[in-house]
């Protein structure tokens, strides 16, 4: 999956500096100079395998870069960032205001 996800992103434009190969499976990496919040929490659920649902309400874009982060770590972090609300529940990542 981490393999997908680093694809995906590359076609988008990101990830100079790190390969699949350098990173643990449970860490991500991407590199965007405008990215919204809620799509990177999304990002963040997929290559954790888990569903998204994300406050509609949150609308900020921003430059966002994680270097082989662990998915966890990148969540908290962008969550503390925003002031936003993070959980995880039966398979689903909640992030709210």
């Amino acid at each position: 999956m981490k393999i997908l996800l680093l694809i995906g992103l590359l076609a988008a434009g990101s990830c100079p500096g790190a390969t699949a190969g350098e990173c643990k499976d449970d860490e991500l990496t991407f590199n965007f100079s405008s990215l919204p919040v809620r799509q990177a929490f999304a990002v963040i659920a997929n290559f954790a395998g888990l569903r998204p649902q994300i406050d509609s309400s949150i609308d900020v874009s921003e430059p966002i870069r994680f270097v082989c982060t662990n998915w966890r770590v990148a969540a908290e972090n962008l969550a503390r960032k925003h002031n936003l609300r993070l959980g995880i529940d039966g398979g689903i990542l909640k992030v709210s205001k």
